[in-house]
């Protein structure tokens, strides 16, 4: 089934009620946090504008339309969601999370541990995407969970959907010790497929989880009622302690990687996968404003003859200016399809998140990284002939890195520098002279 994109805020709030009323689901637009504004102190009540947090904030209330980004270092303790939308992108905090989901949207983008995460609240979404993991220890379903695109949410503990609970796993897992309870009919909906692994027990479902085939239900043992699952597709012994669990058997792809790198001749996109199961190919979708796509490569057939680690490889040598977005289109025999995480790379010099000085440049270059995302970088400095000339790594802690390279002995000539850090990519043209 082809996805549908909402274009109105009202989308929220139509998808954030009773998914089996509709019939699919589909993930709410993801808010920009371009041009935040750097958030920091303590109680604190926002009811407006779009925030960025890199550090420890303390006793954060959020209402109506308020946006709040965090990244790199950036936690939130104490305080209430009852509006707005909280959005974890890249946070390398150690349970960044102490407060109730009230009303507002909870994003994770990046794989967390938030074990103060025990409800979904009536009104309120949770939205594990980007192929995270969000690992708590026991979640009661009272709102809407969607877990999106090789996502996982993995309870150590229990998992329940209550009355006014709604589940929908886009291509994602739900990997849980114990399924207490299902208060709501075909309360779990997919627009492709999706899973559950349960390690444990089963309780005993007031109706029946779902209407649809595409969900699947990996069990540790024999089926306790098959009833209880509805239409699902129910899998006995095929459950473990890890995040998918048996999950990735019902899924079609297991995408291990995905990236973006700045050449020469272009953007060449690289990614692996580990599982390709009843699959036919991919495409590659390129975008300027993360919203809209369009095919830009062939079809990419699925190595299916391949055991282990599946590569690929495609160069858009359409792309050498602005900065552009890409998926992949993922397609099985069967035509259905999904996407994965989105990547980006950007390309022009007045792009003041990645810049190089002095250009020309003689005896050394210095790179300056600001953005909000923290974590491991790479920078990578290539010939017009695409020879590597220099390389350096390291982990970025703060909003500002500045690294500076010796290029006395390089030749003079053009230069691209490519920056990687997170799913961001920047390629920059120099000189050395």
């Amino acid at each position: 089934m082809k996805p549908v994109f909402p274009s109105f805020l009202i989308a929220l709030f139509i998808f954030t009620s009773q998914l089996g009323v509709f019939g699919q689901c589909t993930i709410p637009s993801l808010p920009s946090c371009a041009g935040c504004s750097n958030l920091t102190g303590s109680n604190l009540n926002i009811s407006s504008g779009t925030y960025c947090v890199t550090t420890s904030i303390s006793n954060l209330n959020l209402s109506g339309s308020a946006v709040i980004c965090v990244s790199g270092a950036g936690q939130i303790n104490g305080g209430n969601v009852n509006g707005g939308t909280v959005i974890y992108n890249g946070s390398s905090a150690s349970n960044p999370l102490n407060f109730n989901v009230g009303g507002g949207t909870l994003r994770i983008r990046s794989s967390l541990t938030l074990t103060n995460l025990t409800s979904i609240n009536a009104s309120s979404s949770v939205i594990v995407e980007n192929s995270a993991t969000l690992t708590v220890n026991n979640l009661d379903i009272n709102g809407a969970l969607y877990v999106d695109q090789g996502s996982t949410l993995y309870s150590n503990g229990n998992f329940g959907i209550n009355g006014n609970g709604s589940v929908c796993l886009n291509n994602g897992i739900v990997n849980t010790n114990q399924f207490t309870k299902n208060d709501q009919a075909n309360s779990t909906t997919t627009s492709s497929r999706g899973c559950y692994t349960i390690r444990g027990s089963v309780g005993n479902f007031n109706q029946v989880l779902t209407n649809t085939s595409n969900i699947s239900v990996c069990l540790s043992g024999a089926v306790p009622n098959p009833n209880k699952f509805g239409s699902a597709t129910v899998n006995p012994n095929c459950s473990s302690a890890l995040a998918g669990g048996g999950c990735f058997a019902a899924l079609p792809v297991r995408l291990t990687s995905f990236q973006a790198q700045s050449f020469g001749e272009g953007v060449r996109l690289n990614w692996t996968s580990s599982l390709e199961q009843n699959f036919d190919y991919y495409q590659v979708e390129r975008s300027t404003d993360a919203v809209s796509f369009e095919t830009v490569s062939p079809r990419i057939a699925s190595q299916i003859e391949q055991s282990g680690v599946r590569r690929y490889e495609w160069t858009d040598v359409d792309a050498r200016s602005e900065t552009f977005y890409y998926r992949l289109k993922q397609v099985d025999l069967d035509n259905t399809y999904t996407y994965s995480k989105i990547v980006s790379i950007a390309f022009a010099n007045n792009d003041n998140a990645a810049s190089l000085k002095p250009n020309p440049f003689s005896d050394e270059l210095t790179i300056t990284l600001n953005t909000l995302t923290n974590g491991t970088y790479a920078i990578e400095l290539y010939s017009a002939e695409g020879k590597l000339y220099a390389s350096v790594s390291g982990e970025k802690n703060e909003p500002t890195l500045v690294r500076t390279v010796a290029t006395a002995n390089f030749p003079t000539g053009f230069y691209f520098t490519n920056i990687r850090i997170g799913d961001q990519h920047f390629m920059r043209k120099v000189i050395k002279q």
